[in-house]
């Protein structure tokens, strides 16, 4: 294979790939495989024009990429309705002349729409961070780079000051962003954190600085990106359970950990998190996020406001929608304060003075229900799915 492509760049083929295509080529092969769930019930109906070099690797020289580039400009509108990147770039090509010059698919194993992979030559062993890294083998013997980010607001010292001793205490080094919502606290300069500044509160529980944050840490090259309110705190091997769950065979997008609900005092309330297991809850602080996840974190932004109260909820909802793979794991690993009145008369106690009533989601959904059709289109963009309240 290896002396085939450098015979492309030495030879004169303008286009050269494995080719795959027929006048049978499955029409619904991207069914599920797509963010936009339209396109997910939606066949493909573009005509079959030639076959094309599969996308997994393709060769342009010079004057193909002149050609097709040419031709985008000239033609825009040749791409509506396309779907398939590689079958476009082949159908584009082939009206300007340029036909495809195949490679032998068999030194590669590659194979696409209702054509079978060709066996492989010398099969190799999946890399170690196969899920977790675009660059693959290379990157696959370090450690995970991983960060966790906290929002914080007007909480007292003293339960930031646990949350970050938790992060500090992982078994497994985290980096942690510890990020002020227009309340700074100037002693966690010094806390070795990185700490930043927002200059006023957003007041969308945590939503901006949560994405700020966690954007910040996947333009600086972090494997991992896990969420962690400034109320709550990590037993020691959060981290090293999450990287354990993200590892595994399955290949996650995203791992969910187990929560316990805590008094201020750090006891625990005998209550369980029903909600998390039946209903499919997932907390903020529950988060692992992987690079299959990474291009949601903006969504805690974009989300509109009046969905805010309800954010955690919408946000765990867009990743099921989309399809996103996750990993769970089984032991208990998040300590959540328990501010709520209603968890605590479960338990047969008196709310403390710190406990507040639950959420009423009733204004969120009726805001969310009261959108006109052509807003609707604008929702489902700012949240990341196209989703409908019951």
């Amino acid at each position: 294979f290896v002396e085939d492509v450098h015979a492309l760049v030495g030879g004169d083929a303008d286009y050269a790939g494995f080719e795959v295509g027929s006048p049978d080529h499955d029409r619904t092969w991207h069914w599920n495989k797509c963010r936009d769930g339209v396109l997910n019930r939606t066949p493909y109906g573009k005509r079959f024009r030639g076959t094309w070099g599969n996308g997994r690797f393709y060769y342009l020289s010079a004057a193909a990429l002149r050609a097709f580039a040419l031709a985008t400009l000239r033609f825009p509108s040749e791409i509506d309705g396309e779907l398939y990147e590689d079958k476009f770039v082949g159908d584009t090509l082939r009206a300007e002349g340029i036909r495809l010059a195949p490679l032998p698919a068999g030194a590669a194993g590659v194979g696409a729409d209702n054509l079978p992979p060709a066996p492989l030559v010398a099969p190799a062993a999946p890399p170690r961070a196969h899920a977790l890294s675009p660059w693959g083998a290379e990157r696959a013997d370090r450690p995970l780079k991983v960060a966790v980010v906290t929002p914080y607001h007007k909480e007292d010292r003293q339960l930031v000051e646990r949350c970050v001793d938790s992060v500090r205490a992982q078994t497994y080094g985290a980096t942690h962003f510890v990020v002020a919502d227009g309340f700074a606290q100037d002693w966690l300069d010094r806390a070795g954190v990185r700490h930043l500044r927002l200059d006023r509160a957003h007041a969308n529980f945590g939503n901006t600085p949560r994405a700020v944050g966690g954007l910040l840490a996947v333009s600086e090259g972090f494997d991992a990106v896990c969420f962690l309110d400034a109320d709550n705190w990590l037993e020691q091997d959060h981290v090293a359970a999450c990287v354990e769950g993200a590892l595994e065979g399955s290949r996650p997008d995203y791992v969910i950990a187990r929560r316990r609900f805590v008094r201020m005092d750090g006891s625990v309330l005998p209550v369980e998190a029903g909600e998390d297991d039946r209903d499919g809850h997932v907390d903020t602080s529950c988060l692992f996020l992987l690079r299959g996840a990474f291009h949601t974190i903006a969504r805690w932004a974009t989300m509109p406001r009046p969905l805010a109260c309800i954010g955690d909820r919408v946000y765990a909802a867009t990743l099921r929608s989309e399809g996103l793979r996750a990993a769970r794991i089984d032991r208990v690993t998040v300590n959540y304060l328990c501010t709520w009145e209603s968890l605590f008369r479960a338990a047969g106690e008196e709310p403390p003075a710190y406990a507040k009533p639950s959420i009423d989601p009733t204004p969120a959904i009726a805001w969310w229900k009261s959108a006109r059709a052509e807003a609707e289109v604008i929702v489902d963009r700012l949240v990341g799915a196209r989703l409908r309240p019951a």
